[in-house]
């Protein structure tokens, strides 16, 4: 899985919050061809289905369980040693969305939880499937700029959680 932000403040923002990295290494990835993602970050702009109308019933429940998928999704994890499992429930809905229709689609974005004006990007491929700008080859999807790449000084951020 490649994971990256729709900007730079938001990658060094989620690096910060999930490492234990002083510096982060950000570079400008752009796609080989046109991707198709299920984009959750404007999830919370569209119109709430009626549970009222029988013609809703479906979009109904299937927007109640992404709004609450990306709520889970964007909630800050601690860095207490449980991380990993955190994360386990968001890594099986997003293996299923790679592996349930083949080829539909190329990943995801959602709303970040460290930035609230960024938003975070999984796209279902491997550092196969990257290659830097000129090197592309048939199985490319992203492709790096090299003249973008910076390296950043990470400030972690505390959070209080609501407990």
């Amino acid at each position: 899985m490649f994971y990256g932000a729709t900007d730079v403040d938001t990658a060094i923002a989620e690096i910060g919050a999930h490492s234990s990295y002083t510096h982060a290494v950000v570079g400008e990835f752009t796609p080989v061809r046109e991707l198709r993602l299920l984009n959750l970050a404007g999830l919370n702009k569209l119109p709430k289905p009626s549970l009222f109308d029988q013609g809703q019933h479906k979009a109904f429940f299937a927007t109640k369980f992404l709004r609450e998928f990306v709520a889970d999704l964007t909630k800050p994890i601690e860095l207490d040693g449980r991380e990993h499992i955190d994360y386990v429930p968001t890594q099986v809905f997003t293996e299923y969305l790679k592996t349930a229709h083949p080829g539909r689609l190329d990943g995801l974005m959602f709303p970040s939880a460290q930035n609230d004006s960024g938003s975070n990007v999984v796209i279902f491929c491997g550092p196969e499937h990257c290659a830097s700008n000129g090197s592309e080859g048939k199985y490319s999807r992203l492709s790096l700029d090299p003249a973008t790449v910076v390296k950043y000084r990470v400030t972690t951020v505390i959070r209080r959680s609501g407990k």
